[in-house]
């Protein structure tokens, strides 16, 4: 993706817009496939941890309810609120 964002005149200009938006310096750029791949998938999975809460989220079905109903009746137990 960095590669395609980068190929057009409008893509540079939309990622050094970002620099100066963000106070970024000039070696973002050149080093951000370098840090993106120096992530491990450890430190995602910590990071997840540390601000996903899934205690906190809401689930949202939409559907036919005939059809979607016996799908959703295991999590029925486990949820916080009637629908």
């Amino acid at each position: 993706m960095f590669v395609l964002r980068n190929s057009t005149p409008g893509g540079i200009i939309g990622q050094l817009n970002t620099l100066d938006l963000h106070g970024l310096p000039d070696s973002y750029l050149t080093e951000q496939v370098k840090n993106i791949n120096a992530v491990t998938p450890q430190q995602v999975s910590e990071t997840a941890r540390k601000y996903v809460r899934p205690e906190a989220m809401t689930i949202v079905v939409v559907g036919d309810k005939k059809i979607i109903d016996p799908q959703i009746k295991k999590f029925q137990a486990t949820r916080k609120k009637a629908m």
